[in-house]
């Protein structure tokens, strides 16, 4: 989990997006690549983060768990 206020807002447009992504295209259909794409970030930028897309899966599912 980041702790600077600029990673930290990374991070959660990394996990919004891919949210979105899922409710929208399902799952099996987003990649990493469609998660950078559709935040307008780099691709680098996204695996500073995560290592791959189940890891950001993890994330959304963690994040959406204590959210509700």
């Amino acid at each position: 989990m980041p702790r600077q206020k600029r990673s930290r807002l990374l991070f959660d447009k990394i996990i919004t997006t891919a949210k979105a992504l899922y409710e929208q295209e399902g799952y099996a259909y987003v990649t990493t690549n469609r998660i950078a794409e559709k935040a307008n970030i780099s691709i680098g930028s996204l695996y500073q983060y995560f290592k791959n897309s189940e890891s950001i899966a993890l994330a959304v599912y963690e994040m959406t768990r204590i959210l509700n």
